[in-house]
């Protein structure tokens, strides 16, 4: 049992067994960390990134490293939010993650608030957030879950309108929360000590002790202006450090918002390992029957000059680079890129020369 202190300096971190391993995260803007989560950087319209007192930058952080699941596509990025030192992530689990950035306490009982607000511009015809895939992890396991330290994580639409009543966490905008309608926290099913083993592999690689399952969180939208707020916070003081990593955002129409866009988190199956087949490039002599093939592959989408391609033969002349991604759900593995250059190189038949050999 961990006995539960105040650390002493608002920017200190006090390392209990083991030392905390430096990873590929950095301070990052709010413009970063919305760039690290929306795969459609045309929807992001504008973004406030709100910190405690005190963390100059260092309670979020962009990481490229991959660990606990993210980043949710191979070589990508993903935003991590956290109540402490962002950028100490990735080390050895049982690590005492406590950085104190501010003593003062907000909206009832928070401390060490960190909100980043995206202002979607949402197309006409888009209604609904498909997803955006995160891990909640916390420190606070499992000493002191059920207790007064409910360190927790809240997502919402148009409105920053949450609160905390004594031992409540009040959040009426929320559309992450659990299967029982509450904030995913510390104190949320999801870390029942029944589970421990599960609970701990979730965070492996982190110098948490416990995390959330991978979870996906939708909601319905309006076009034009909309602002999401994602906010990570201390619950009864500011010790023992909180973190989510967030990533994969994106946006669709549904038929029936009411039933395709339901609210509320959901787990995430794991990613289906899929390899790209390689286009199929023909190139006759001459131009015009020169022709790129590309293959229907389930889990991969392909792309020209960065302009997503439906499979079939197209015309082929000059370098052509196709780019393979994997689609929801699917991880890509293998090659990614392909590189061809076409010949003109044209058939021609020589002529003979004439000879004359007369007498003399």
């Amino acid at each position: 049992m961990r006995v539960r202190a105040c650390v002493a300096a608002a920017t200190t971190v006090t390392l209990l067994g083991s030392v905390v391993l430096a990873s590929s995260a950095s301070a990052a803007t709010g413009p970063e960390l919305a760039a690290a989560i929306v795969d459609d950087a045309n929807l992001i319209h504008s973004v406030t990134l709100t910190e405690p007192a005190g963390a100059d930058g260092r309670s979020t952080a962009v990481v490229t490293d991959p660990v606990a699941g993210f980043p949710r596509t191979e070589g990508g990025a993903f935003a991590v939010l956290s109540t402490g030192d962002a950028g100490q992530l990735q080390g050895a689990q049982s690590t005492h993650a406590s950085t104190q950035f501010s003593p003062t306490q907000a909206r009832g009982g928070a401390f060490d608030i960190t909100t980043l607000e995206v202002v979607l511009n949402v197309p006409v015809g888009v209604n609904c957030l498909l997803g955006f895939d995160f891990r909640f992890l916390s420190e606070e396991y499992p000493d002191f879950v059920g207790q007064g330290y409910n360190d927790a994580f809240i997502a919402q639409v148009g409105t920053d309108d949450w609160s905390i009543d004594g031992d409540t966490i009040n959040a009426p905008n929320n559309f992450a929360f659990d299967a029982d309608g509450g904030v995913i926290s510390i104190n949320a099913g999801l870390f029942d000590a029944t589970n421990a083993a599960v609970v701990e592999a979730a965070a492996e690689g982190t110098v948490f002790n416990g995390a959330t399952p991978l979870l996906t969180a939708a909601a319905p939208l309006e076009s034009g202006l909309q602002s999401l707020f994602f906010t990570i916070f201390d619950h009864g003081d500011a010790s023992y450090d909180s973190a989510v990593l967030i990533d994969n955002l994106r946006v669709g129409s549904v038929a029936d918002v009411e039933t395709d866009c339901t609210p509320g988190a959901q787990a995430l199956p794991p990613l289906t390992p899929v390899t790209a087949t390689a286009p199929t490039f023909v190139d006759e002599l001459g131009t015009e029957e020169d022709t790129f093939t590309i293959p229907a592959v389930e889990g991969v989408e392909y792309l020209v000059d960065g302009l997503l391609i439906a499979p079939g033969t197209y015309p082929g002349t000059g370098t052509v680079v196709v780019d393979a991604e994997a689609t929801d759900g699917y991880v890509l593995e293998g090659e990614s890129q392909f590189t061809f250059t076409f010949t003109d190189i044209r058939p021609v038949t020589a002529a003979a020369p004439t000879f004359v050999d007369e007498f003399g």
